[in-house]
């Protein structure tokens, strides 16, 4: 892990905006307001609108016995996350601060203006971007996590062995990095396509750096998504907007090939496309359980819980969550 200091001896900072400004109580199962913020989601996109972490999280809390909740924050601008994530880590009993988008590199950006050192994994270091935050209150520090990638790895290995397959990745951006990251680190073979090539050969290009030897890695642009997906043994589509293949081009991929969407919701279009021909697809509500589960398991490890009890209670989650 890498480590980013606390600022330096003497400083003072100026006055700090506290959260209350921005939570937001929400439906999907809240626990009642009156019970301490214990943990949030901060955004740009007015994550209180959409986001299913808190219901997850909630439902942790509740069978964790934990009195608290975890609540949704719209933030309305990125030179706020420091000043924000200062003060939310520094709340008694903080658990766990999730950040989405656009906010995941100014999260990355703003570690070494934290008031405790952060030790930051592998996957936030090379991508420089984080979505999750762990105070360790006992170690004198806070934990960064990059889990959206292995979110999406932890659902699609359920359906595919992902060393040496064929994946077709759509969109370059914070998602498309994260996703094209692990399936890399996975040993797929990837080609990368976004609406604007420049990106996508970017992506490329970073990524190249953690394949292994013969494993390839190559781009192209929108225009080549028909004509690649035939040949993939996965398509995901990692787009904050649009449909990478309508239903028609769908219908024609081979019966075996797996679909992935990486939104979830009203927002997932791909996947709405796959199952209207009838064809199965991964979307964003298994990638977010699988992100959810891995920040979890990250806060019993430096909380000292019980792994046998957490990890039942975890896929007791899981399965309700998905089932509903």
């Amino acid at each position: 892990m890498g480590e980013y200091g606390k600022p330096p001896p003497g400083r003072k900072p100026g006055r700090r905006p506290g959260p209350e400004g921005f939570l937001t109580n929400r439906p999907f199962g809240d626990p009642p307001g009156g019970l301490p913020v214990l943990g949030g989601i901060l955004g740009g996109g007015e994550p209180s609108r959409y986001s299913r972490s808190p219901d997850l999280w909630n439902r942790l809390f509740r069978g964790l016995g934990i009195p608290g909740r975890f609540a949704a924050f719209d933030l309305p601008r990125e030179d706020l996350v420091a000043d924000f994530a200062r003060a939310v880590l520094e709340l008694p009993g903080f658990l766990d601060l999730t950040v989405t988008n656009p906010y995941k590199g100014a999260a990355f950006r703003c570690l070494d203006r934290l008031s405790v050192p952060v030790e930051a994994e592998a996957a936030v270091m090379d991508l420089g971007r984080l979505n999750h935050l762990l105070p360790d209150p006992e170690g004198g520090r806070a934990i960064a996590l990059n889990t959206d990638g292995r979110g999406m790895v932890l659902a699609l290995r359920k359906r595919m062995p992902l060393e040496g397959s064929r994946v077709l990745l759509v969109g370059a951006g914070d998602a498309g990095a994260s996703i094209g990251y692990e399936l890399v680190r996975e040993g797929a073979e990837l080609f990368i396509a976004d609406i604007v090539p420049e990106a996508s050969r970017a992506l490329a290009a970073a990524l190249d750096r953690f394949r292994r030897p013969g494993q390839e890695v190559s781009s192209g642009g929108w225009n080549m998504i028909e004509r690649i997906a035939p040949r993939r043994d996965l398509v995901v589509s990692a787009v904050s907007s649009s449909n990478p293949l309508p239903p028609e081009k769908i219908e024609t991929l081979p019966p075996d090939t797996v679909l992935a969407d990486a939104r979830y919701g009203e927002a997932a279009e791909f996947a709405a496309a796959a199952r209207r021909v009838g064809r199965p697809c991964v979307d964003g509500r298994e990638m977010l359980v699988g992100q959810f589960r891995l920040a979890a398991q990250a806060m019993g490890e430096i909380h000292g819980r019980d792994p046998a009890r957490l990890a039942a209670l975890l896929g007791e989650i899981e399965r309700s969550f998905l089932g509903a």
